[in-house]
Parts: C-alpha cells; structure tokens; sequence
C-alpha cells in the first residue's frame, strides 16, 4: 500500500494475479496515531477470510525506529500477516519510477523530496524541511506563491480576475487555515490547482518555473553526476506539470526520466518480479 496524509492507496495481489484496488482515508504517523490507523483498516478495507503472505507498507511521515515498528506492529496484528515491510514514501518513489536500476528521484506533490538511488537502497538524500522551510516546487510552495501575488496585488488583472472567479478569500480566512487549523500544507497546496488550471497564463507560468529552477537548483544539481544520470519523478504536481517540469531540467543539463502521477500499480510491478 502507499499510503499519504489524504489519502491511501491498497492493492490486494493474489496467487492467481488478480488484483483488488482498495482507497482509504489517508494516515500520517506523524500526525495521527495507531488508533487512527486501525480505524481506516476497520472501515475502509473490505473484510476477507483470504490469507495475507505480507504486507508492503510505503507511506508519509515514516522517520525513525520507533514510528517502524509502532506501523509493523499494527498491521501485523489487524490484518494477520505472516510478514510486514515499512517504507518511506521516498523508498516507494524510487521503486516505481528505477525498479532495479539507478537514477535520481523526486517526489513533488503536497511536498517535495529527493534522492540518488542505487537500485536498492538511498545513496545521498538532500533534507527536506517541509513546507514552511522548504518544499522548492511543491504544492504547497506554488499555493503561498499563488496567494502571495494575489494579496500583494502582483497577478496581472486578467489572471486576477479568473483567480477571483474561483476563489473568495479574506486575509482573515487565510490566516486561520495557515496558522490555527491541522493540515496548514494540505490548505496551501489546495490552491496550487490554480496553477495547474492556469499554466498558460504567462504569469503563472512563470511562478512554476520558477518554482522548478529552486527545486533543480537546490536539489538536483546537488547529487554526484547529476548531470549524467535521469531524474524521475513522481507526484500530481510533477505529473500535470510535466512539460515545464521538462524545460526546467533541460536548461539545467539534466535527463528527465519516467514521470507518474501514483507509484502503486508500478509498486505492484516491483514486488511482482521480486517474488
């Protein structure tokens, strides 16, 4: 399964390779507990007598020993398995995108993350300091870019006035989300639709470019032989964004590689030619 703050996807494989797609409400560990879990399984995974070989956990908010074991234990238990695997997100990324080969890996979705990837494990990891300090060309990133230029009064009347037909903002509402209410990045990266919407809109055009050249800059151009190795990535901003995305790692001298919107069917792939 890969499961994200939102939303969590769960694939059931059987012996026949049939396979069940199964969507649930999203986990965190970080910002959820163990009960929370156990809940969405009760709830959103359909009850079956059918035995379950192992478990492949990938999923946000997966940092630390203790946070491991805490998810194993859980999903041992709920579901009965004879074995359980807990992955990063990031861990997931590089499977679905390299399989068994190496490469460069990004996520940029509500967050964004990368790595250099061997083939089987992480070999260096730039830090990401999440969406207050960092997440360079996320959603969360184009968001306050997105709200910035409206407050400041920067958009060009006309992309002002198509924001204005889809949003109704205060400062005041603003503020609330951002500061007093739980999921400050999910609220931030809500208005990076508009960017997606807009990308032709010269103007916000140039935000996400220049949004992707930080990333680029920051991230990728940072790895050993980045130049000489393809960078891939997965995630609902890389994946609608794709084309820009592309320009971007082109003016850098860099290979952009496979580009997918959800990592768990190729997931599915992975693990199928594992065993």
């Amino acid at each position: 399964m890969d499961c994200g703050g939102t939303k969590g996807d769960w694939r059931f494989v059987r012996q026949n390779g049939s396979v069940s797609v199964i969507q649930s409400k999203g986990f965190n560990p970080v910002l959820h507990s163990m009960w929370d879990l156990e809940q969405i399984i009760k709830s959103d995974l359909p009850e079956t007598d059918e035995k379950v070989d192992a478990i492949y956990y990938y999923g946000a908010g997966v940092h630390g020993d203790a946070i491991r074991h805490s998810l194993s234990t859980t999903l041992l238990k709920l579901l009965k398995a004879d074995y359980v695997e807990v992955n990063t997100d990031l861990i997931a990324a590089c499977r679905a995108t390299c399989q068994n080969e190496e490469g460069i890996v990004a996520i940029l979705g509500t967050g964004s993350a990368s790595c250099r990837y061997d083939g089987t494990g992480i070999l260096d990891k730039i830090p990401s300091l999440g969406y207050i300090a960092g997440d360079e060309g996320a959603g969360s990133c184009l968001g306050k870019r997105i709200l910035q230029a409206y407050f400041y009064r920067e958009m060009p009347e006309n992309t002002q006035t198509v924001f204005e037909e889809n949003y109704t903002l205060t400062r005041e509402e603003i503020l609330e989300n951002i500061y007093k209410r739980p999921g400050a990045n999910s609220y931030l990266a809500s208005f990076a639709n508009f960017a997606l919407t807009q990308k032709h809109d010269l103007y916000v055009e140039s935000i996400i470019r220049e949004e992707f050249d930080r990333f680029v800059r920051r991230h990728l151009l940072k790895y050993d032989n980045a130049k000489k190795t393809s960078c891939h990535f997965v995630g609902s901003i890389a994946w609608f964004l794709q084309d820009i995305l592309k320009a971007s790692l082109d003016q850098a001298g860099l290979t952009i590689g496979s580009v997918i919107r959800k990592p768990i069917d190729d997931l599915v792939a992975y693990h199928t030619q594992q065993n």
